[in-house]
């Protein structure tokens, strides 16, 4: 990690209360080891927690960070302004919500495998016994709690400034949960962007490129695959959400957490929840093209059978083989070729 520029502003607001005060930080970070450590922290608590793909608001009308952001990086603006711009955003609805309390904005400008990254965040501070070292007696400190974000978003800036979706990430409670961060993406504009069927074509890619990983092929990949579309077809059924936790146990009892950790690494956007899309994961165990005026569907058990078989002719060149034929499809093509 490399770091560009950072700063911590911090907003005091009480519990019930609807008024707020910003405590504006005068110069940026002096970037040194206690930063860096921090930032690296910050940023695995993220990564291991975000859990929604989405972008920035279009209507600069309705969603003023994207415009600040832009005029930062068109150095239009400083970072530091640009910083206390978000922060008196963040502030603003803050207000608005009676039991939001203080907390620490923190602005992250970073570099991580070769990309440029945008990180705001909430941080809450904890109260933790100390030593004085000096006499011996135990202190009261206060620490940043970095163990529970609740209200984070990261920017990939390359995709913000080429307008490219999606181009954000950021943390939202699953359905059915309380939302006290709500503020802070309605702060930031923080809009969904992957709708079902999305979602749905990234999830095959990934658990695809998951099996790849472990060396998975034939009954085993076959296997994967249909846990897959079983788990679809039952959420879909039941009315519920996919959730990347849930999917991971089943794919890999072995291991329950690591596909879900794997999907967080990959360079292809699922969110954490989301509602199945029946016609993408019906691909799952049925194979249907069209070339020309030919058409061919079939389920993915008559491969495996042999009942449909792919032949090779050598030269880069394919059949396919329909084995078992119908007598009423016989004499059908019979018929056309007048025999």
């Amino acid at each position: 990690m490399q770091i560009r520029s950072a700063v911590m502003h911090k907003i005091n607001k009480k519990s019930g209360e609807t008024d707020s005060t910003l405590q504006d930080r005068k110069q940026v970070l002096p970037i040194d080891d206690i930063l860096l450590e921090l930032a690296k922290d910050v940023q695995r608590k993220y990564i291991s927690d975000f859990n929604q793909h989405g972008s920035l608001g279009n209507d600069p009308n309705l969603y003023r960070f994207p415009v600040i952001l832009s005029e930062y990086l068109n150095a239009s603006t400083d970072f530091l302004p640009f910083t206390v711009s978000t922060a008196k955003l963040i502030q603003a609805e803050m207000n608005k919500q009676m039991f939001t309390t203080s907390g620490v904005v923190m602005v992250l400008h970073y570099v991580d495998q070769s990309r440029d990254w945008l990180l705001v965040l909430m941080l809450k501070t904890k109260e933790t016994a100390g030593l004085d070292e000096k006499n011996l007696k135990l202190t009261t400190s206060y620490v940043f709690d970095i163990e529970h974000i609740h209200e984070a978003a990261r920017v990939d800036l390359a995709k913000f400034i080429a307008k490219e979706t999606p181009h954000l990430t950021f943390i939202k409670p699953r359905a059915g949960k309380d939302d006290p961060g709500k503020y802070f993406r309605d702060a930031l504009g923080c809009t969904e962007y992957i709708e079902s069927k999305a979602n749905t074509v990234n999830l095959v890619s990934v658990v695809e490129a998951y099996a790849e990983s472990k060396g998975w092929t034939g009954d085993q990949l076959t296997t994967v695959r249909k846990k897959l579309f079983d788990y679809c077809v039952e959420k879909h059924d039941n009315q519920e959400t996919v959730n990347l936790t849930g999917l991971s146990a089943i794919l890999n009892d072995q291991d329950p957490g690591d596909f879900a950790t794997f999907a967080k690494q990959v360079d292809i956007p699922v969110s954490d929840e989301f509602s199945p899309h029946p016609a993408t994961y019906k691909r799952l165990q049925r194979i249907s093209k069209k070339f020309g005026h030919v058409s061919l569907a079939f389920d993915v058990e008559d491969v495996q059978s042999s009942r449909i078989v792919l032949v090779d002719e050598g030269n880069g060149k394919y059949h396919v083989q329909v084995k078992d034929v119908p007598d009423s499809l016989v004499q059908e093509i019979r018929k056309a070729r007048g025999s």
